[in-house]
Protein backbone atom coordinates (compact mmCIF):
# COMPACT_ATOMS: atom_id res chain seq x y z
CA UNK A 1 0.00 0.00 0.00
CA UNK A 2 2.83 2.38 0.90
CA UNK A 3 4.60 1.56 -2.36
CA UNK A 4 1.40 2.31 -4.32
CA UNK A 5 0.91 5.62 -2.51
CA UNK A 6 4.54 6.57 -3.07
CA UNK A 7 4.31 5.69 -6.78
CA UNK A 8 1.19 7.83 -7.19
CA UNK A 9 2.85 10.75 -5.43
CA UNK A 10 5.93 10.47 -7.63
CA UNK A 11 3.81 10.33 -10.80
CA UNK A 12 1.79 13.36 -9.66
CA UNK A 13 5.03 15.23 -8.92
CA UNK A 14 6.44 14.29 -12.33
CA UNK A 15 3.27 15.49 -14.08
CA UNK A 16 3.42 18.75 -12.16
CA UNK A 17 7.02 19.26 -13.31
CA UNK A 18 5.96 18.43 -16.90
CA UNK A 19 3.31 21.15 -16.86
CA UNK A 20 5.83 23.61 -15.46
CA UNK A 21 8.32 22.64 -18.18
CA UNK A 22 5.68 23.26 -20.84
CA UNK A 23 5.08 26.73 -19.47
CA UNK A 24 8.81 27.43 -19.31
CA UNK A 25 9.42 26.25 -22.89
CA UNK A 26 6.72 28.65 -24.08
CA UNK A 27 8.38 31.65 -22.37
CA UNK A 28 11.20 33.83 -23.64
CA UNK A 29 14.50 32.25 -22.47
CA UNK A 30 15.45 35.03 -20.02
CA UNK A 31 12.00 34.91 -18.41
CA UNK A 32 12.19 31.12 -18.16
CA UNK A 33 15.57 31.34 -16.40
CA UNK A 34 14.19 33.83 -13.87
CA UNK A 35 11.21 31.60 -13.16
CA UNK A 36 13.45 28.55 -12.67
CA UNK A 37 15.71 30.36 -10.23
CA UNK A 38 12.70 31.72 -8.32
CA UNK A 39 11.26 28.22 -7.97
CA UNK A 40 11.25 26.71 -4.45
CA UNK A 41 13.23 23.75 -5.81
CA UNK A 42 15.19 24.98 -8.84
CA UNK A 43 17.47 21.93 -8.97
CA UNK A 44 14.53 19.52 -9.14
CA UNK A 45 12.99 21.59 -11.91
CA UNK A 46 16.22 21.67 -13.95
CA UNK A 47 16.75 17.92 -13.45
CA UNK A 48 13.24 17.33 -14.79
CA UNK A 49 14.28 18.76 -18.16
CA UNK A 50 15.23 16.14 -20.76
CA UNK A 51 18.79 16.71 -21.91
CA UNK A 52 17.75 17.98 -25.35
CA UNK A 53 15.37 20.58 -23.91
CA UNK A 54 17.94 21.88 -21.42
CA UNK A 55 20.54 22.06 -24.18
CA UNK A 56 18.15 24.13 -26.30
CA UNK A 57 17.41 26.50 -23.40
CA UNK A 58 21.13 26.95 -22.68
CA UNK A 59 21.78 27.71 -26.34
CA UNK A 60 18.89 30.19 -26.47
CA UNK A 61 20.15 32.00 -23.38
CA UNK A 62 23.75 31.95 -24.49
CA UNK A 63 26.23 29.79 -22.56
CA UNK A 64 27.53 32.62 -20.37
CA UNK A 65 24.04 33.73 -19.33
CA UNK A 66 23.15 30.10 -18.65
CA UNK A 67 25.78 29.55 -15.94
CA UNK A 68 23.08 29.18 -13.22
CA UNK A 69 21.56 26.32 -15.22
CA UNK A 70 24.96 24.65 -15.65
CA UNK A 71 25.45 24.86 -11.89
CA UNK A 72 22.12 23.07 -11.31
CA UNK A 73 22.40 20.52 -14.13
CA UNK A 74 22.71 16.83 -13.33
CA UNK A 75 25.70 14.71 -14.31
CA UNK A 76 23.58 13.17 -17.07
CA UNK A 77 22.68 16.57 -18.49
CA UNK A 78 26.27 17.82 -18.38
CA UNK A 79 27.48 14.67 -20.13
CA UNK A 80 24.93 15.13 -22.91
CA UNK A 81 26.00 18.75 -23.31
CA UNK A 82 29.63 17.73 -23.79
CA UNK A 83 28.65 14.84 -26.08
CA UNK A 84 26.86 17.28 -28.39
CA UNK A 85 29.05 20.38 -28.18
CA UNK A 86 32.58 19.00 -28.01
CA UNK A 87 32.53 16.43 -30.83
CA UNK A 88 32.70 16.89 -34.59
CA UNK A 89 31.55 13.63 -36.17
CA UNK A 90 33.95 11.08 -34.63
CA UNK A 91 36.57 13.52 -33.30
CA UNK A 92 36.62 15.39 -29.99
CA UNK A 93 37.67 19.04 -30.37
CA UNK A 94 40.14 20.23 -27.69
CA UNK A 95 39.28 23.90 -28.14
CA UNK A 96 35.54 23.30 -27.83
CA UNK A 97 36.25 21.14 -24.77
CA UNK A 98 38.17 24.01 -23.16
CA UNK A 99 35.29 26.41 -23.78
CA UNK A 100 32.60 24.19 -22.25
CA UNK A 101 34.66 22.75 -19.40
CA UNK A 102 35.62 26.29 -18.37
CA UNK A 103 31.97 27.36 -18.38
CA UNK A 104 30.89 24.36 -16.29
CA UNK A 105 33.78 24.98 -13.85
CA UNK A 106 32.89 28.65 -13.49
CA UNK A 107 29.25 27.74 -12.83
CA UNK A 108 30.12 25.50 -9.85
CA UNK A 109 33.72 24.27 -9.38
CA UNK A 110 32.94 21.55 -6.85
CA UNK A 111 29.99 20.22 -8.84
CA UNK A 112 32.18 20.13 -11.93
CA UNK A 113 34.97 18.26 -10.11
CA UNK A 114 32.55 15.65 -8.82
CA UNK A 115 31.09 15.16 -12.29
CA UNK A 116 34.52 14.81 -13.91
CA UNK A 117 35.83 12.31 -11.37
CA UNK A 118 32.70 10.19 -11.50
CA UNK A 119 31.59 10.42 -15.16
CA UNK A 120 34.34 11.94 -17.32
CA UNK A 121 37.68 10.78 -15.95
CA UNK A 122 38.82 9.21 -19.24
CA UNK A 123 37.79 12.28 -21.21
CA UNK A 124 39.60 14.56 -18.75
CA UNK A 125 42.77 12.48 -18.98
CA UNK A 126 42.68 12.88 -22.78
CA UNK A 127 42.05 16.61 -22.39
CA UNK A 128 44.98 17.10 -20.01
CA UNK A 129 47.23 15.06 -22.29
CA UNK A 130 46.36 17.52 -25.07
CA UNK A 131 47.15 20.57 -22.97
CA UNK A 132 49.93 19.63 -20.54
CA UNK A 133 53.63 18.85 -20.68
CA UNK A 134 54.60 16.99 -17.50
CA UNK A 135 57.76 15.89 -15.73
CA UNK A 136 58.69 14.31 -12.40
CA UNK A 137 61.54 15.73 -10.31
CA UNK A 138 63.85 13.03 -9.06
CA UNK A 139 64.49 12.94 -5.33
CA UNK A 140 68.06 14.18 -5.78
CA UNK A 141 67.30 16.65 -8.55
CA UNK A 142 67.58 20.37 -7.85
CA UNK A 143 64.30 22.23 -8.54
CA UNK A 144 66.28 24.85 -10.44
CA UNK A 145 66.94 22.28 -13.14
CA UNK A 146 63.21 22.25 -14.01
CA UNK A 147 62.39 24.88 -16.69
CA UNK A 148 60.97 28.04 -15.21
CA UNK A 149 57.63 27.85 -17.04
CA UNK A 150 56.73 24.55 -15.31
CA UNK A 151 54.36 24.72 -12.32
CA UNK A 152 54.15 22.40 -9.30
CA UNK A 153 51.99 22.24 -6.21
CA UNK A 154 54.25 19.79 -4.40
CA UNK A 155 57.72 20.27 -5.94
CA UNK A 156 57.55 16.72 -7.25
CA UNK A 157 55.09 16.66 -10.14
CA UNK A 158 55.60 19.57 -12.54
CA UNK A 159 53.45 20.57 -15.48
CA UNK A 160 53.40 23.24 -18.15
CA UNK A 161 50.14 24.36 -19.80
CA UNK A 162 50.31 24.45 -23.57
CA UNK A 163 48.95 27.49 -25.41
CA UNK A 164 47.62 25.25 -28.21
CA UNK A 165 46.50 21.59 -28.05
CA UNK A 166 49.12 18.91 -28.61
CA UNK A 167 49.10 17.63 -32.17
CA UNK A 168 47.44 20.73 -33.61
CA UNK A 169 49.13 21.97 -36.76
CA UNK A 170 51.41 24.90 -36.23
CA UNK A 171 50.03 28.30 -37.10
CA UNK A 172 49.47 31.72 -35.71
CA UNK A 173 48.90 31.52 -31.97
CA UNK A 174 45.56 32.62 -30.55
CA UNK A 175 46.25 34.78 -27.45
CA UNK A 176 42.62 34.61 -26.30
CA UNK A 177 42.64 30.81 -26.34
CA UNK A 178 46.04 30.74 -24.60
CA UNK A 179 44.64 32.86 -21.76
CA UNK A 180 41.47 30.76 -21.54
CA UNK A 181 43.27 27.42 -21.33
CA UNK A 182 45.92 28.74 -18.93
CA UNK A 183 43.27 30.08 -16.57
CA UNK A 184 40.96 27.06 -16.68
CA UNK A 185 43.55 24.27 -16.37
CA UNK A 186 45.44 25.97 -13.54
CA UNK A 187 42.26 26.67 -11.54
CA UNK A 188 40.92 23.18 -12.16
CA UNK A 189 44.11 21.42 -11.04
CA UNK A 190 44.55 23.71 -8.01
CA UNK A 191 40.98 23.00 -6.90
CA UNK A 192 41.41 19.26 -7.42
CA UNK A 193 44.70 19.19 -5.52
CA UNK A 194 43.15 21.06 -2.58
CA UNK A 195 40.17 18.74 -2.56
CA UNK A 196 41.81 15.35 -3.13
CA UNK A 197 45.58 15.37 -3.57
CA UNK A 198 45.83 11.64 -4.28
CA UNK A 199 43.21 11.88 -7.03
CA UNK A 200 44.99 14.92 -8.46
CA UNK A 201 48.28 13.02 -8.57
CA UNK A 202 46.60 9.97 -10.14
CA UNK A 203 44.83 12.04 -12.81
CA UNK A 204 48.03 13.75 -13.94
CA UNK A 205 50.06 10.54 -14.05
CA UNK A 206 47.34 8.78 -16.06
CA UNK A 207 47.09 11.76 -18.40
CA UNK A 208 50.83 11.59 -19.03
CA UNK A 209 50.49 7.94 -20.07
CA UNK A 210 47.45 8.37 -22.32
CA UNK A 211 47.50 6.81 -25.77
CA UNK A 212 45.42 9.46 -27.55
CA UNK A 213 44.06 7.24 -30.34
CA UNK A 214 42.87 4.59 -27.87
CA UNK A 215 41.44 7.19 -25.49
CA UNK A 216 39.51 8.88 -28.31
CA UNK A 217 38.22 5.54 -29.59
CA UNK A 218 36.95 4.50 -26.16
CA UNK A 219 35.43 7.93 -25.50
CA UNK A 220 33.70 7.74 -28.89
CA UNK A 221 32.34 4.27 -28.13
CA UNK A 222 30.89 5.44 -24.81
CA UNK A 223 29.44 8.55 -26.43
CA UNK A 224 27.82 6.55 -29.21
CA UNK A 225 26.18 4.22 -26.68
CA UNK A 226 24.74 7.17 -24.76
CA UNK A 227 23.51 9.01 -27.84
CA UNK A 228 22.07 5.91 -29.51
CA UNK A 229 19.46 5.85 -26.75
CA UNK A 230 18.27 9.25 -27.99
CA UNK A 231 18.25 8.44 -31.70
CA UNK A 232 21.83 9.45 -32.50
CA UNK A 233 22.65 6.20 -34.28
CA UNK A 234 25.88 5.58 -36.21
CA UNK A 235 25.77 7.21 -39.64
CA UNK A 236 25.37 3.97 -41.59
CA UNK A 237 22.29 3.14 -39.50
CA UNK A 238 20.88 6.67 -39.22
CA UNK A 239 20.88 7.18 -43.00
CA UNK A 240 18.29 4.41 -43.25
CA UNK A 241 15.70 7.04 -42.33
CA UNK A 242 15.87 8.12 -45.99
CA UNK A 243 14.99 4.69 -47.33
CA UNK A 244 11.60 5.24 -49.04
CA UNK A 245 8.60 3.20 -47.98
CA UNK A 246 5.33 2.65 -49.82
CA UNK A 247 2.02 2.70 -47.97
CA UNK A 248 1.33 -0.98 -48.68
CA UNK A 249 4.56 -1.93 -46.92
CA UNK A 250 3.77 -0.21 -43.61
CA UNK A 251 3.78 -2.58 -40.67
CA UNK A 252 1.74 -1.93 -37.48
CA UNK A 253 3.69 -1.52 -34.25
CA UNK A 254 3.33 -4.25 -31.62
CA UNK A 255 0.04 -3.93 -29.76
CA UNK A 256 1.55 -3.24 -26.28
CA UNK A 257 3.70 -0.49 -27.76
CA UNK A 258 0.73 1.06 -29.57
CA UNK A 259 -1.29 1.13 -26.35
CA UNK A 260 1.61 2.72 -24.45
CA UNK A 261 1.99 -0.11 -21.93
CA UNK A 262 5.10 0.25 -19.76
CA UNK A 263 5.66 3.70 -21.36
CA UNK A 264 3.99 5.90 -18.77
CA UNK A 265 7.32 7.49 -17.88
CA UNK A 266 7.69 8.90 -21.40
CA UNK A 267 4.85 11.32 -20.86
CA UNK A 268 7.03 13.19 -18.35
CA UNK A 269 10.53 12.57 -19.74
CA UNK A 270 10.09 13.07 -23.48
CA UNK A 271 11.70 16.24 -24.91
CA UNK A 272 9.35 19.10 -25.75
CA UNK A 273 11.46 21.06 -28.25
CA UNK A 274 10.25 19.22 -31.41
CA UNK A 275 6.62 19.84 -30.42
CA UNK A 276 7.32 23.43 -29.33
CA UNK A 277 8.18 24.51 -32.88
CA UNK A 278 5.30 22.57 -34.48
CA UNK A 279 3.41 24.84 -36.87
CA UNK A 280 -0.24 25.28 -35.93
CA UNK A 281 -2.88 24.12 -38.39
CA UNK A 282 -0.87 21.36 -40.07
CA UNK A 283 -2.29 17.87 -40.24
CA UNK A 284 0.48 16.64 -37.93
CA UNK A 285 -0.40 19.23 -35.28
CA UNK A 286 -4.11 18.37 -35.49
CA UNK A 287 -3.40 14.63 -35.30
CA UNK A 288 -1.16 14.99 -32.23
CA UNK A 289 -3.85 17.01 -30.47
CA UNK A 290 -6.27 14.09 -30.91
CA UNK A 291 -3.99 11.53 -29.18
CA UNK A 292 -5.60 11.60 -25.74
CA UNK A 293 -3.69 8.77 -24.02
CA UNK A 294 -0.83 10.52 -22.12
CA UNK A 295 1.43 7.46 -22.35
CA UNK A 296 0.96 7.16 -26.12
CA UNK A 297 1.39 10.91 -26.54
CA UNK A 298 4.63 10.67 -24.59
CA UNK A 299 5.79 7.80 -26.80
CA UNK A 300 5.10 9.83 -29.95
CA UNK A 301 6.85 12.85 -28.46
CA UNK A 302 9.92 10.75 -27.63
CA UNK A 303 9.84 9.25 -31.14
CA UNK A 304 9.77 12.76 -32.62
CA UNK A 305 12.87 13.81 -30.66
CA UNK A 306 14.68 10.61 -31.66
CA UNK A 307 13.66 11.17 -35.29
CA UNK A 308 15.14 14.69 -35.24
CA UNK A 309 18.37 13.35 -33.76
CA UNK A 310 18.55 10.61 -36.38
CA UNK A 311 18.09 13.17 -39.16
CA UNK A 312 20.93 15.24 -37.67
CA UNK A 313 23.28 12.24 -37.89
CA UNK A 314 22.13 11.26 -41.39
CA UNK A 315 22.60 14.83 -42.62
CA UNK A 316 25.93 15.07 -40.74
CA UNK A 317 24.66 18.32 -39.27
CA UNK A 318 26.50 19.99 -36.41
CA UNK A 319 23.87 21.54 -34.14
CA UNK A 320 25.28 24.94 -33.24
CA UNK A 321 22.20 26.59 -31.86
CA UNK A 322 18.40 26.84 -31.66
CA UNK A 323 18.07 27.57 -35.38
CA UNK A 324 19.60 24.19 -36.23
CA UNK A 325 17.24 22.41 -33.84
CA UNK A 326 14.26 24.24 -35.32
CA UNK A 327 15.39 23.32 -38.85
CA UNK A 328 15.63 19.65 -37.85
CA UNK A 329 12.20 19.67 -36.26
CA UNK A 330 10.70 21.46 -39.26
CA UNK A 331 12.15 18.88 -41.64
CA UNK A 332 10.72 16.05 -39.56
CA UNK A 333 7.34 17.79 -39.38
CA UNK A 334 7.25 18.35 -43.14
CA UNK A 335 7.79 14.76 -44.24
CA UNK A 336 5.58 13.44 -41.43
CA UNK A 337 2.83 15.75 -42.68
CA UNK A 338 3.25 14.49 -46.26
CA UNK A 339 3.10 10.88 -45.04
CA UNK A 340 0.02 11.56 -42.93
CA UNK A 341 -1.72 13.41 -45.77
CA UNK A 342 -1.18 10.36 -47.97
CA UNK A 343 -2.54 7.99 -45.33
CA UNK A 344 -5.46 10.22 -44.27
CA UNK A 345 -6.78 10.63 -47.82
CA UNK A 346 -9.40 13.20 -48.76
CA UNK A 347 -12.24 14.64 -46.72
CA UNK A 348 -11.31 17.41 -44.33
CA UNK A 349 -13.63 16.34 -41.52
CA UNK A 350 -12.18 12.90 -40.93
CA UNK A 351 -8.59 13.51 -42.01
CA UNK A 352 -7.22 14.50 -38.58
CA UNK A 353 -8.79 11.46 -36.95
CA UNK A 354 -7.36 9.09 -39.56
CA UNK A 355 -3.97 10.77 -39.23
CA UNK A 356 -4.04 10.33 -35.43
CA UNK A 357 -4.83 6.63 -35.90
CA UNK A 358 -1.86 6.33 -38.27
CA UNK A 359 0.48 7.99 -35.74
CA UNK A 360 -0.52 5.48 -33.08
CA UNK A 361 -0.60 2.47 -35.41
CA UNK A 362 2.60 2.89 -37.44
CA UNK A 363 4.96 5.13 -35.48
CA UNK A 364 6.87 8.12 -36.80
CA UNK A 365 9.80 6.45 -38.56
CA UNK A 366 7.62 4.61 -41.08
CA UNK A 367 5.45 7.68 -41.70
CA UNK A 368 8.53 9.86 -42.25
CA UNK A 369 9.93 7.37 -44.75
CA UNK A 370 6.58 7.30 -46.53
CA UNK A 371 6.54 11.10 -46.78
CA UNK A 372 10.17 11.34 -47.85
CA UNK A 373 9.53 8.67 -50.46
CA UNK A 374 7.01 10.98 -52.16
CA UNK A 375 9.75 13.59 -52.69
CA UNK A 376 12.32 10.97 -53.63
CA UNK A 377 10.09 9.60 -56.37
CA UNK A 378 10.04 13.06 -57.93
CA UNK A 379 13.84 13.03 -57.91
CA UNK A 380 13.94 9.58 -59.52
CA UNK A 381 11.51 10.72 -62.19
CA UNK A 382 13.60 13.83 -62.94
CA UNK A 383 16.80 11.81 -63.20
CA UNK A 384 15.25 9.17 -65.45
CA UNK A 385 13.91 11.85 -67.77
CA UNK A 386 17.22 13.73 -67.73
CA UNK A 387 19.17 10.66 -68.83
CA UNK A 388 17.13 10.26 -72.05
CA UNK A 389 15.94 13.81 -72.72
CA UNK A 390 16.42 15.95 -75.84
CA UNK A 391 17.73 18.63 -73.49
CA UNK A 392 20.63 16.44 -72.31
CA UNK A 393 21.38 15.16 -75.82
CA UNK A 394 21.84 18.76 -76.99
CA UNK A 395 24.19 19.58 -74.07
CA UNK A 396 22.07 22.38 -72.67
CA UNK A 397 22.54 23.73 -69.13
CA UNK A 398 19.68 24.03 -66.63
CA UNK A 399 19.43 27.76 -67.44
CA UNK A 400 17.80 26.69 -70.73
CA UNK A 401 14.56 26.14 -68.78
CA UNK A 402 14.35 29.66 -67.34
CA UNK A 403 14.64 30.77 -63.73
CA UNK A 404 11.64 29.01 -62.19
CA UNK A 405 11.90 25.68 -63.98
CA UNK A 406 15.67 25.67 -63.50
CA UNK A 407 15.11 26.19 -59.77
CA UNK A 408 12.63 23.32 -59.54
CA UNK A 409 14.92 20.97 -61.48
CA UNK A 410 17.95 22.07 -59.49
CA UNK A 411 16.17 21.24 -56.22
CA UNK A 412 15.25 17.77 -57.46
CA UNK A 413 18.78 17.03 -58.66
CA UNK A 414 20.43 17.77 -55.30
CA UNK A 415 21.75 14.82 -53.31
CA UNK A 416 18.52 14.92 -51.32
CA UNK A 417 15.58 16.58 -53.12
CA UNK A 418 14.43 19.97 -51.91
CA UNK A 419 11.54 22.27 -52.76
CA UNK A 420 12.26 25.42 -54.78
CA UNK A 421 10.80 28.21 -52.66
CA UNK A 422 12.53 31.18 -54.36
CA UNK A 423 12.89 33.12 -51.09
CA UNK A 424 9.17 33.25 -50.32
CA UNK A 425 10.08 32.09 -46.82
CA UNK A 426 13.61 33.47 -46.80
CA UNK A 427 15.54 30.69 -48.55
CA UNK A 428 16.03 29.55 -52.13
CA UNK A 429 15.41 25.89 -51.26
CA UNK A 430 13.68 24.30 -48.32
CA UNK A 431 12.43 20.86 -47.39
CA UNK A 432 9.13 19.61 -48.78
CA UNK A 433 6.51 20.38 -46.15
CA UNK A 434 3.18 19.28 -47.61
CA UNK A 435 1.58 17.26 -50.36
CA UNK A 436 0.85 20.56 -52.08
CA UNK A 437 4.62 21.10 -52.42
CA UNK A 438 5.01 17.74 -54.15
CA UNK A 439 2.02 18.42 -56.41
CA UNK A 440 3.40 21.78 -57.53
CA UNK A 441 6.80 20.26 -58.23
CA UNK A 442 5.23 17.35 -60.09
CA UNK A 443 3.19 19.77 -62.20
CA UNK A 444 6.32 21.73 -63.19
CA UNK A 445 8.08 18.47 -64.04
CA UNK A 446 5.09 17.58 -66.26
CA UNK A 447 5.49 20.88 -68.11
CA UNK A 448 9.25 20.49 -68.53
CA UNK A 449 9.01 16.94 -69.89
CA UNK A 450 6.16 17.93 -72.23
CA UNK A 451 8.14 20.86 -73.66
CA UNK A 452 11.22 18.64 -73.98
CA UNK A 453 9.16 16.04 -75.90
CA UNK A 454 7.84 18.78 -78.19
CA UNK A 455 11.38 20.04 -78.86
CA UNK A 456 12.53 16.50 -79.56
CA UNK A 457 9.76 16.14 -82.15
CA UNK A 458 10.63 19.52 -83.70
CA UNK A 459 14.41 19.02 -83.41
CA UNK A 460 15.21 22.69 -84.07
CA UNK A 461 18.65 23.84 -85.12
CA UNK A 462 20.20 25.71 -82.21
CA UNK A 463 21.46 29.22 -82.99
CA UNK A 464 25.09 30.19 -82.58
CA UNK A 465 24.83 32.92 -79.97
CA UNK A 466 27.55 35.27 -78.83
CA UNK A 467 27.88 37.90 -76.16
CA UNK A 468 25.43 37.95 -73.26
CA UNK A 469 22.51 36.28 -75.06
CA UNK A 470 21.17 33.20 -73.30
CA UNK A 471 19.26 30.48 -75.12
CA UNK A 472 16.09 29.32 -73.38
CA UNK A 473 13.20 27.15 -74.49
CA UNK A 474 11.03 30.27 -74.65
CA UNK A 475 13.20 32.35 -76.96
CA UNK A 476 14.08 29.25 -79.02
CA UNK A 477 10.40 28.59 -79.85
CA UNK A 478 9.24 32.21 -80.04
CA UNK A 479 12.12 33.31 -82.25
CA UNK A 480 11.56 30.39 -84.63
CA UNK A 481 7.87 31.28 -84.83
CA UNK A 482 8.60 34.99 -85.37
CA UNK A 483 10.98 34.17 -88.23
CA UNK A 484 8.33 31.94 -89.80
CA UNK A 485 5.67 34.68 -89.50
CA UNK A 486 8.06 37.23 -91.03
CA UNK A 487 8.88 34.89 -93.91
CA UNK A 488 12.53 34.51 -92.92
CA UNK A 489 14.66 31.39 -93.19
CA UNK A 490 13.55 28.62 -90.81
CA UNK A 491 15.90 28.79 -87.83
CA UNK A 492 16.19 30.47 -84.45
CA UNK A 493 18.95 32.90 -85.37
CA UNK A 494 18.58 36.43 -83.92
CA UNK A 495 16.35 38.88 -85.83
CA UNK A 496 17.15 42.54 -86.48
CA UNK A 497 14.98 44.76 -84.29
CA UNK A 498 13.65 46.66 -87.34
CA UNK A 499 12.58 43.42 -89.07
CA UNK A 500 11.02 42.21 -85.80
CA UNK A 501 8.79 45.30 -85.33
CA UNK A 502 5.88 44.22 -87.64
CA UNK A 503 5.59 40.87 -85.85
CA UNK A 504 5.66 42.63 -82.47
CA UNK A 505 2.83 44.96 -83.53
CA UNK A 506 0.79 42.07 -84.89
CA UNK A 507 1.34 40.07 -81.70
CA UNK A 508 -0.64 42.64 -79.75
CA UNK A 509 -2.97 43.69 -82.61
CA UNK A 510 -1.94 47.31 -82.44
CA UNK A 511 -2.90 50.04 -84.79
CA UNK A 512 -1.59 52.88 -82.67
CA UNK A 513 0.88 53.24 -79.80
CA UNK A 514 0.19 51.06 -76.74
CA UNK A 515 -1.96 52.35 -73.90
CA UNK A 516 -0.15 53.70 -70.87
CA UNK A 517 -2.87 52.70 -68.46
CA UNK A 518 -3.12 49.00 -69.29
CA UNK A 519 -1.08 46.38 -71.11
CA UNK A 520 -2.24 45.21 -74.53
CA UNK A 521 -3.42 41.61 -74.87
CA UNK A 522 -1.99 39.13 -77.33
CA UNK A 523 -4.24 38.42 -80.24
CA UNK A 524 -6.20 35.13 -80.19
CA UNK A 525 -5.37 34.69 -83.87
CA UNK A 526 -1.65 34.91 -83.06
CA UNK A 527 -2.00 32.27 -80.33
CA UNK A 528 -3.74 30.01 -82.84
CA UNK A 529 -1.00 30.71 -85.41
CA UNK A 530 1.66 29.76 -82.85
CA UNK A 531 -0.12 26.50 -82.03
CA UNK A 532 -0.46 25.64 -85.72
CA UNK A 533 3.22 26.40 -86.31
CA UNK A 534 4.20 24.09 -83.43
CA UNK A 535 1.98 21.35 -84.90
CA UNK A 536 3.51 21.74 -88.37
CA UNK A 537 7.10 21.69 -87.08
CA UNK A 538 6.59 18.73 -84.73
CA UNK A 539 4.30 16.61 -86.90
CA UNK A 540 1.83 16.34 -84.00
CA UNK A 541 -1.87 17.30 -84.06
CA UNK A 542 -2.60 20.77 -82.70
CA UNK A 543 -5.22 19.22 -80.39
CA UNK A 544 -2.60 16.96 -78.78
CA UNK A 545 -0.21 19.88 -78.19
CA UNK A 546 -3.05 21.98 -76.76
CA UNK A 547 -4.10 19.17 -74.41
CA UNK A 548 -0.56 18.61 -73.12
CA UNK A 549 0.76 22.18 -73.15
CA UNK A 550 -2.31 24.43 -73.19
CA UNK A 551 -1.80 25.97 -69.70
CA UNK A 552 1.95 26.27 -70.32
CA UNK A 553 1.46 28.18 -73.57
CA UNK A 554 -1.23 30.37 -72.02
CA UNK A 555 1.19 31.24 -69.21
CA UNK A 556 3.84 32.06 -71.81
CA UNK A 557 1.55 34.52 -73.61
CA UNK A 558 0.49 36.03 -70.26
CA UNK A 559 4.18 36.57 -69.56
CA UNK A 560 4.59 38.35 -72.92
CA UNK A 561 1.63 40.59 -72.10
CA UNK A 562 3.04 41.45 -68.69
CA UNK A 563 6.55 42.16 -70.02
CA UNK A 564 5.83 43.93 -73.31
CA UNK A 565 2.16 44.95 -73.28
CA UNK A 566 3.06 48.58 -72.57
CA UNK A 567 6.13 48.69 -74.81
CA UNK A 568 6.02 50.18 -78.32
CA UNK A 569 7.98 48.60 -81.15
CA UNK A 570 10.03 51.80 -81.43
CA UNK A 571 11.32 51.35 -77.88
CA UNK A 572 12.51 47.75 -78.30
CA UNK A 573 16.10 47.11 -77.25
CA UNK A 574 17.61 43.69 -77.99
CA UNK A 575 19.34 43.69 -74.60
CA UNK A 576 16.03 43.80 -72.70
CA UNK A 577 13.90 41.34 -74.70
CA UNK A 578 14.87 37.90 -73.31
CA UNK A 579 11.82 36.16 -74.81
CA UNK A 580 13.09 36.71 -78.36
CA UNK A 581 16.56 36.57 -79.86
CA UNK A 582 17.13 40.00 -81.39
CA UNK A 583 20.12 41.93 -82.67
Amino acid sequence: MNDLTTGRAQLARAKSLLEERRRLMAMPPAEALTRILDSPQPAALVHAFPEQDLHLLIRQLGPRDALPLLALASYRQLTYLVDIEVWEKDRPLPRAATHWLDLIFRADPDHMLSWVLKEKALFMEWYLYKHLDMTLREHDQDPSEIPGDFVSFDETLYFRIRSRPRGESQGEEDPAYARLVQGFVLKFLRRLADRDYMRYHQLLLEAAAVLPAEAEEEALRQRNVRLAEKGFLPFDEAVGIYQPLDADRLRPLPEPYRRGEALAELQVTAPLYPVKVLEAGTLLEKALSLVDDPAVAGRIQAELAALCNRIAVADQLTVDGPDDLIALARKAHGYLTIGLEHLAGEGQRARAGRAAEALVRYGLEQIFRLGYGRALKLQWRARRWLARSWFTARNRGLAFWGEHWMGVLGGLLLKRPRYYDNYREGTLYREFESTEDTRRTDAVLDEITAVDALLEAMDPTLPDLSGDQLLTWKNLLLTGWARHWLGLEASAEPIEVERFAPFFEALFGRGDSPSESSADRTETAMKTAFLNWLAACSGQPAEKISAELGPTLEALFAELEDEYGRVSSGDLDARYVPHFLLK
